[in-house]
């Protein structure tokens, strides 16, 4: 399952930490799930919920077209086409990417 980031206003005290530290779009509409507003708000105005991706995308992945759900992470989108991605749990004490190279630029994963 998928997620994205709920705003609750009432508990937001507009201290910017969410659109500052977080490299986003900034928009419920178009939010990917990653979580790190989530986790950087000090003040637990974003919250992470589940929600199912309708639509799908192509995308090629080193010379190969697959499809995968749309709004998701670089990340999720690797291991919908079958790589093998570290878990959280897999990362601890190891060095795990956290930025990927897509068409020459490097991207957050």
């Amino acid at each position: 399952m998928y997620y994205v980031a709920v705003h609750h206003p009432d508990r937001c005290q507009n201290c910017g930490v969410c659109s500052q530290a977080v490299s986003c779009p900034g928009e419920e509409a178009v939010c990917y799930g990653c979580g790190a507003c989530a986790l950087l708000c000090p003040y637990e105005a974003l919250e992470m919920v589940e929600e199912k991706r309708k639509g799908k995308v192509s995308l090629e992945i080193n010379g190969e077209r697959v499809r995968v759900p749309e709004r998701i992470t670089i990340k999720d989108a690797l291991r919908e086409a079958g790589y093998h991605i570290p878990s959280a749990s897999e990362e601890a004490g190891i060095f795990a990417p956290c930025a990927v190279e897509v068409d020459g630029e490097v991207k957050p994963a």
